[in-house]
């Protein structure tokens, strides 16, 4: 059950940075954040529901995505979750379709989730606090609620509901400190805080800040740094271990 919070008072834009950083006040930051996505989509009769039903035995879709705050550490996670007739109806309402299929459904989702990220970045870009947003939102299973719920970590299960359509939108909030890792340590999902040239002096860069690293980006930079293998390090965020109960292979 979400907790009572007075949305008019303050709008998402107006809380800071420091408010992020308390558990208390990420659940209502995390809260004003989810609603003021909903609205702003154009589901103008969006609210909290205090008594939220619960979906057993319907199909769900879900959409994951994640903002990390680099000078606090915040590293924040994304699901929206909703029934899917209901968001395949909310689709053909919201764009005036006769007709709506699941990729529909999944891109509303997937742009709310744009929303609620937004809103994140607005607040940290306000406290000067540098943002990354690694990739654009994915489809993800539904029914992590569950899981997710067991995770040690500030969270929040907020339920909305616009008229027929019912979401529920969960922020996870973790501290994740850079690591200075030496080629050898660097792992697929490392998320680079650096920008290499191709060659020292070159402009041209072989990898940019914020690249999420694959196997074959590190071994073009293992390549590229061939004889400082152990000790060239690159300074990377390591994704907190729920984003892979969210996206395994994000």
């Amino acid at each position: 059950m979400a907790a009572n919070v007075n949305h008019q008072t303050r709008k998402s834009s107006d809380l800071s940075i420091a408010e992020l950083l308390e558990e208390s006040k990420v659940i209502a930051s995390a809260q004003k954040i989810a609603l003021d996505a909903v609205s702003g989509i154009g589901f103008f009769s969006a609210k909290i529901e205090e008594d939220p039903e619960h979906w057993a035995g319907k199909r769900t879709i879900a959409s994951w995505c994640c903002i990390a705050g680099l000078k606090h550490h915040l590293w924040i996670d994304i699901m929206i979750e909703a029934e899917l007739d209901s968001t395949l109806a909310a689709f053909q309402s919201l764009t005036a379709s006769a007709n709506a299929n699941p990729s529909d459904a999944s891109d509303l989702l997937g742009e709310i989730g744009n929303f609620v990220r937004g809103g994140f970045k607005k607040i940290m870009a306000a406290d000067g606090e540098e943002s990354l947003t690694p990739g654009t939102p994915k489809d993800v299973p539904g029914g992590n609620i569950h899981t997710v719920s067991h995770y040690p970590c500030a969270k929040l299960f907020t339920h909305i509901k616009a008229d027929d359509f019912r979401l529920i939108v969960t922020v996870l909030v973790n501290k994740q400190p850079p690591v200075a890792k030496t080629l050898g340590m660097l792992r697929d999902r490392d998320i680079s805080l650096e920008s290499i040239p191709t060659v020292e002096g070159s402009t041209l860069e072989i990898l940019a800040k914020g690249v999420v690293l694959s196997n074959a980006w590190i071994d073009k930079l293992r390549a590229r740094f061939m004889r400082e293998t152990n000790a060239r390090r690159i300074t990377v965020i390591t994704p907190p271990a729920v984003t892979a109960l969210f996206h395994p292979k994000f």
